[in-house]
């Protein structure tokens, strides 16, 4: 092969480099960076004053991983896992019947409330908190 041929390839080839170079820099910057790891959230019992906690971190962990939520049932199975002592027997009265509430994401939620969030609303703490200010 004569030279001005083989300089002719390795200034193509040098092009082409610098191009891919670029393509690849414009595909890191446009990766983003992943979001925070969220712990899965500890495990509940059915105490009353937790029960927004709870659900909070339950929350918190289902948006932030959404890939292994997919369904509506893998979420209610989600928080169902992590159930114990009272919450996990009236979980597992609804699993045995084979609930329709277990279906819903919502339902199951509404219902959970219903049973277990015995905690005060804001008026309420607003009030225990100013209620003995002088």
């Amino acid at each position: 092969m004569d030279p001005a041929g083989l300089e002719q390839r390795l200034t193509s080839q040098d092009q082409r480099l610098d191009e891919l170079a670029q393509l690849v820099q414009g595909l890191l910057q446009r990766i983003s960076t992943p979001a925070a790891p969220h712990a899965v959230p500890e495990r509940y019992d059915g105490s009353p004053g937790m029960c927004n906690s709870f659900l909070m971190q339950c929350t918190l962990y289902i948006t932030h991983n959404p890939s292994q939520f997919r369904l509506e049932t893998d979420k209610v199975h989600f928080v169902i896992s992590l159930l114990t002592g009272r919450a996990k027997e009236w979980a597992t009265a609804l699993w045995t019947v084979n609930s329709a509430i277990l279906q819903s994401e919502s339902r199951f939620l509404s219902q959970f409330k219903a049973v277990f969030d015995h905690s005060p609303t804001g008026k309420e703490i607003h009030h225990c908190a100013y209620s003995d200010a002088p």
